[in-house]
């Protein structure tokens, strides 16, 4: 597996059904739990799944950009922060959350599943509509491209 920290921006709609994975949490004492999340136990809400690394600089920005975007519409849309080295940085993962984005659910991965959404580079965004479809897709650029990207793919989502 390799991921880059950088960008590039694919926003096209594919609605292609999402990769299901069932993921651990890290919980609040920076450990991995044993309380496993389905994301296709997600569906009937519009979901933002934030791709990132600990050791990621501009994951320190994309983590609260997401945060900002989905709070207005908390009551449809479930945020959920998937750390593609949470297995290995679990308690560094844990803090950054904590710090960042507090409301987000947090998820380890080993970079499996960021194989298995075919990411390459971090941090990167996927919002799915209630039906578990792929609105889009965006590796961060920059915060005015991601805000940008995450207004349109959620009122998208958000209207199907």
């Amino acid at each position: 597996m390799l991921l880059v920290a950088v960008a590039a921006c694919s926003s096209e709609p594919s609605g292609k059904p999402l990769p299901d994975a069932r993921l651990p949490a890290i919980g609040m004492g920076g450990l991995v739990t044993n309380k496993f999340h389905d994301l296709s136990s997600f569906r009937g809400k519009v979901m933002v799944i934030d791709l990132w690394a600990t050791w990621c600089p501009p994951c320190r920005v994309a983590l609260p950009l997401v945060e900002q975007e989905v709070a207005p519409l908390k009551d449809e849309v479930v945020s959920v922060s998937i750390c593609t080295d949470g297995r290995e940085q679990p308690t560094r993962a844990r803090e950054m959350v904590q710090e960042l984005a507090p409301t987000t659910l947090l998820l380890a991965d080993t970079g499996a599943y960021a194989d298995a959404v075919k990411v390459t580079e971090i941090p990167a965004f996927i919002v799915v509509d209630r039906e578990g479809r792929i609105v889009g897709e965006h590796s961060f650029k920059g915060e005015a491209e991601a805000r940008a990207f995450l207004g349109k793919a959620l009122a998208a989502a958000r209207e199907r």
